[in-house]
């Protein structure tokens, strides 16, 4: 049986609730990092310098002791590397390091900040499924899009609000963090408008 209610699941995935689990743990932790300089003289800098940031950010956005230098070099190179992916990878994100263009060093530790809380965004909404709703038990997920179908089905397109919660309990969770991501968009956009 269904231990809680679609409304309570909404609640715990609403904008407020996902900027005091992340955004704001991992905002402080990209502001809190002492930038120097915002160039750097060689690669191997470049390198020393986002993997010291990845460390940085990993243990004050979350609270991780140090991981060892090995792991975080790779997961910040990876990062950066697909952050920098349509202007030539790591090479171009070290070129502006180098130069101090397009953000310079910095856009590398915000690239690596925007992916991080993209990811743990991710996560936490992952979180709150598993915490919550047993992957495992169909009734559940019957339940919940019961419960969806009768709270949001008005707004639905006629063709998908004819569905029924058995038709949606397969994809009951990517269809509920969908429309979180939407609702919590929507409400992004009309609070520049207030």
């Amino acid at each position: 049986m269904l231990e809680v209610t679609l409304a309570q699941i909404l609640d715990m995935m609403d904008d407020e609730a996902i900027a005091e689990a992340v955004d704001i743990p991992n905002d402080e932790a990209r502001q809190s990092y002492p930038l120097e300089r915002n160039t750097v003289d060689s690669y191997q800098e470049f390198h020393e310098e986002i993997t010291m940031y990845y460390q940085h950010h990993i243990l004050h956005a979350i609270g991780n002791p140090v991981m060892p230098v090995f792991l975080a070099s790779g997961l910040a190179r990876d990062i950066v590397d697909i952050a920098f992916q349509r202007q030539g990878g790591l090479e171009a994100a070290y070129r502006n390091a180098r130069t101090g263009r397009f953000g310079g060093l910095a856009g590398s530790f915000d690239a690596i900040c925007q992916t991080l809380k993209q990811e743990h965004e991710e996560k936490y909404m992952e979180h709150i499924f598993n915490t919550f709703i047993d992957p495992l038990n169909y009734e559940d997920h019957v339940e919940l899009m019961r419960q969806y179908l009768e709270r949001f089905g008005n707004f639905l397109p006629d063709e998908e609000s004819r569905r029924t919660p058995e038709d949606l309990a397969r994809n009951a969770k990517e269809l509920i963090k969908t429309h979180v991501k939407v609702v919590n968009n929507i409400r992004t956009t009309m609070r520049r408008f207030s």
